[in-house]
């Protein structure tokens, strides 16, 4: 919340000079006493039930971002498996023949700038920050297990598969031709 800005009782949304308007999903309450509670009171734009709505929609696989490497990759003659449960971690795509798995993680789920990031989540932080340090933490064990077992790992982030398309199927292409010659 912005400096001068303030949940107003009658209408639950915040107000100020400077300050967009957010609508609370509770109501303040206006204690004379110690003025506002803003215990009742949750910073998220969307009401509760849009934003269980937008997290339900959000998928594990075949995001955009996903088939459009995969698409990309298959254009180009390479063939792998999505998904494949048979390999540790589950990667999105699998040249299994080769050893290669390629993720792609979201920026949000997998804590980019993590250490930057993190204060900008307002509502629920316990729950968002335990459960995308665990993600993170999860991805450091597949790594060091798939490398372990001499698998390449590639990780790309969403947005870097969008922005950057050309250089994430370079790169794929090169560690294919590296695992061929080895």
């Amino acid at each position: 919340m912005q400096a001068g800005a303030h949940p107003d009782a009658l209408t639950g949304t915040f107000v100020g000079a400077n300050a967009p308007t957010l609508t609370a999903t509770k109501r303040a309450c206006f204690l004379s006493t110690h003025g506002f509670n803003t215990k009742f009171v949750s910073m998220d734009v969307l009401t509760r039930e849009q934003r269980t709505k937008n997290m339900k929609a959000i998928k594990s696989k075949n995001t955009k971002m996903e088939v459009l490497l995969a698409k990309s990759l298959w254009a180009k003659g390479i063939r792998y498996r999505k998904n494949d449960k048979s390999v540790f971690g589950k990667p999105d795509l699998t040249i299994k023949k080769l050893k290669i798995a390629i993720f792609i993680d979201s920026e949000y789920f997998h804590g980019k700038d993590w250490d930057k990031e993190k204060y900008r989540i307002k509502t629920n932080r316990e729950f968002w920050w335990k459960k995308i340090e665990e993600n993170q933490k999860r991805d450091q064990l597949v790594n060091s297990y798939l490398v372990d077992k001499d698998w390449k790992v590639l990780r790309f982030w969403s947005q870097e598969v969008h922005k950057n398309l050309n250089l994430c199927i370079d790169e794929v292409l090169t560690i294919i031709d590296k695992q061929q010659n080895a």
